[in-house]
């Protein structure tokens, strides 16, 4: 049997206490979260377009455009930016990147929202260049792109501490013969390489550039019998 109340509601019903107090009320469900950003996709529209901004970037970066399809960027119009994919690997596609880099004109880094902090990988490099003999783990896409461009295959990292587990999986796959963590010329450089040294199971070495870095060590005229020569020269890294 319904009873009115003497206080009736905006909606039509009424309503009704119970001891003076009002019912509780069940906690409001989540909203519901969008799916994340597929970043291939992302990166396959990038892919796309081809524009020729990737032309225009690496002659900024004193790299070759071709170093830098081999890590499978691309000129991102929409952010004026070049795009890096970054991959967590484990997948032999360079379809499947985790996260985006993105690099503005003036220098400034930020990612696509909903990127996980991965590596770069040169997938289109294998026809080119033997990953598995000297593997050169270096700090960002750009020291990647030198890397490459001075005849080395290399591993970069998203930050000078950063994508320790992926570096480590990527070397239990290649077994290199012997691995270079190449560092850029400042404390934090040196000291992330140092402790990536003290957990890489194979032979390995810590190269410091003259430079700023590997780019800058390219752009000053090193070449590949140069750093081929000073790597040699090292000694091995004791833990």
């Amino acid at each position: 049997m319904r009873v009115e109340s003497p206080r009736p509601l905006k909606n039509g019903g009424w309503f009704h206490s119970f001891d003076g107090e009002a019912p509780m009320l069940p906690p409001p469900l989540p909203k519901p979260q969008p799916p994340p950003p597929d970043m291939g996709v992302i990166m396959q529209r990038y892919w796309k377009a081809a524009h020729p901004g990737l032309e225009q970037e690496a002659e900024l970066l004193g790299v070759s455009a071709q170093s830098l399809r081999w890590l499978g960027a691309a000129y991102a119009e929409e952010r004026k930016a070049l795009a890096i994919p970054m991959y967590d690997g484990t997948s032999y596609n360079a379809a499947h990147p985790i996260g985006i880099r993105l690099r503005s004109r003036d220098g400034r880094k930020f990612a696509v929202t909903g990127s996980k902090a991965g590596v770069f990988y040169p997938y289109g490099a294998y026809h080119a260049i033997v990953p598995n003999q000297r593997l050169l783990i270096c700090e960002g896409p750009s020291d990647s792109a030198a890397a490459l461009d001075l005849g080395f295959f290399p591993v970069g990292r998203a930050s000078c501490r950063g994508g320790t587990e992926i570096i480590l999986n990527i070397i239990g796959q290649l077994w290199p013969d012997e691995v270079i963590v190449v560092t850029d010329n400042d404390g934090p450089g040196v000291g992330g390489a140092r402790a990536l040294l003290e957990v890489i199971p194979r032979p390995a070495k810590l190269f410091v550039p003259p430079t700023k870095d590997l780019r800058g060590f390219l752009r000053a005229g090193g070449s590949h019998e140069l750093l081929d020569s000073m790597v040699k020269n090292l000694l091995w890294y004791k833990k």
